[in-house]
Parts: C-alpha cells; sequence; structure tokens
C-alpha cells in the first residue's frame, strides 16, 4: 500500500563549472578533487542532517540528493538547517566559479512511495521526484521552495521562518502555471523562482555567415544562375543585399539600393565591386 512521504532535493549550485574551474587549475587531479574536497564533504552534511531529522536518503545522481520523510514539518526543518550549514560553514569552491562558496538550491514536496520503494530506498524509482525535480530546476541558489500541500501539513514553522507565495508559476515541460512557497529562513528576503526558459540550460547559437558562393557570384556578375544553397548558418542572395544595405553606412538608403539591385541585373562595375 502506498505510503505518504515529505519529498526533498537538493543540487549543487555550478557544479559543472566548479569542475571545469578545478580542470584550469589542476588538471587531471579535478575529479579526485572536487570528490574530496567539495561534493563528499557537501554530502556528510546532507546525511547527517537527514539522521537528526529521521529521514531516508533516497537516490543521488550526479550532483543531486533525493530523501524522504514520514512527516513534512521534519522534512522542513531539514531544508532549512542544511542551508543553514551551508552558508555558516561554507565549503570553498574556485574564485572563478562565480559563487562565493559552494551552494545549494533545494525543493520540498509532497507525494506517495509504494511499501517497497520505502523500505528499500533507491531500488525503484519513485514518480514525486519527477514532478519535484521540476521545482527544483526554478529554484535560485540557497533558496527553498516548497508546495502548498507541504506547508499545509508541515503547520507551524520556526520564528525564524517566514514564508512567501508565489502565483503562476511555469515549471519545465508544464502547461499550467501553479503556486509556490518560498521558504525564507534567517531574514532573506523573497525572491521570484526563475521562469522555465531561465531554469533551461542555455543554448548558444553561432553568429550568422555570409555565404560565401552566394557573395562569389555576384562578384562574377552570374545573374542568371540560381542562387546557391546556404550552409547551415548561411546566408542567401537576398540576405547578402540586405547585409548590404545595412553596412554601407557611407552612402544613402536608397543609392545603395540601387547599387545593390544594379549588382544583381548588370555585370558589377569597378565601383560595385569595392562595394562588395
Amino acid at each position: 500500500m502506498p505510503a505518504a512521504i515529505a519529498c526533498v532535493m537538493t543540487d549543487i549550485v555550478k557544479s559543472r563549472t566548479i569542475q571545469n574551474c578545478l580542470k584550469a587549475q589542476i588538471g587531471d587531479k579535478a575529479d579526485r578533487t572536487y570528490t574530496e574536497k567539495i561534493y563528499s564533504p557537501c554530502r556528510k552534511r546532507f546525511l547527517d542532517f537527514l539522521e537528526k531529522h529521521k529521514g531516508k536518503l533516497h537516490d543521488d545522481v550526479g550532483d543531486q540528493l533525493a530523501a524522504y520523510f514520514d512527516y513534512a514539518q521534519d522534512a522542513l526543518q531539514f531544508a532549512v538547517d542544511l542551508q543553514r550549514k551551508m552558508q555558516v560553514s561554507p565549503i570553498a569552491v574556485p574564485e572563478d566559479a562565480g559563487c562565493p562558496y559552494l551552494q545549494l538550491r533545494a525543493a520540498v514536496g509532497f507525494g506517495t512511495i509504494e511499501a517497497a520503494a520505502y523500505h528499500r530506498p533507491g531500488e525503484y524509482r519513485v514518480s514525486s521526484y519527477s514532478d519535484l525535480a521540476r521545482v527544483l530546476a526554478v529554484a535560485w541558489p540557497e533558496q527553498i521552495l516548497v508546495t502548498a500541500e507541504v506547508l499545509k501539513r508541515a503547520g507551524t514553522v520556526g520564528d525564524a521562518i517566514r514564508i512567501h507565495r508565489w502565483d503562476d508559476i511555469l515549471l519545465p515541460k508544464e502547461s499550467e502555471k501553479i503556486t509556490l512557497l518560498e521558504v525564507l529562513w534567517d531574514g532573506r528576503n523573497p525572491r521570484k523562482p526563475k521562469s522555465s526558459s531561465d531554469a533551461a540550460e542555455p543554448i548558444t547559437k553561432p553568429a550568422p555567415v555570409l555565404c560565401q558562393n552566394a557573395v562569389m557570384g555576384l562578384a562574377k556578375g552570374d545573374s542568371t544562375a540560381s542562387p546557391p544553397a546556404a550552409p547551415p548558418g548561411g546566408i542567401m542572395r537576398r540576405d547578402v543585399i540586405v547585409a548590404l544595405l545595412t553596412s554601407s553606412v557611407t552612402l544613402a538608403v536608397t543609392e545603395v539600393y540601387k547599387t545593390v539591385k544594379g549588382l544583381i541585373q548588370d555585370v558589377p562595375t569597378s565601383t560595385d565591386r569595392a562595394l562588395l
């Protein structure tokens, strides 16, 4: 029979950046140093507070750690105590990593777990963590985000803890917006969770490149030939014309248009070649 549980997930902020900085500094010793000096101390703190608050480790994948608790208040207090510890007793990271010390983001949710998975942590997949991972994805460094059900079941929170409500939050891979609650510990100010687009991995697009064949065709005065296919990221002949129009700052727009139009219809003059 499924059991109701409070789930907690944490993730190391900028873990990939930290590892890349270590590789630049110490080469092939980076993985060992990251494990021994950064990840393992963080994991030990997680496990120590887990034992204190009577939680169970469900899984650890990459730099994420997942646990579950019988009571929502224990899960909430666990997340706060862990974040406090990470701040007051910081774990050092390379200066170029972009964060002052090792930081975590945390999410607390509510779900169910089958009896077999409850008694044998990590052996079975629990769908509640897949849902909670989407909440974790929109959390900022040192932020704790919780679902409304968790706060309802947790009851009274500590004196040093405040709750801020965020409505209309769209999670990654979801179409409906939800309400999330931010746990403000030790005087922290509220910060609206990331948008789903911010939570995704940034995609760097290559800068547009003029199609070399198209430019060469114009330079040779081959106005009758069909435009050659542009390579990936390339620009066809029409875009070459637009590029010329916008880049010829020494001529009026109308004069540039007439010049480029002449390049397409007639054999270019020496002046036209100079423009190209």
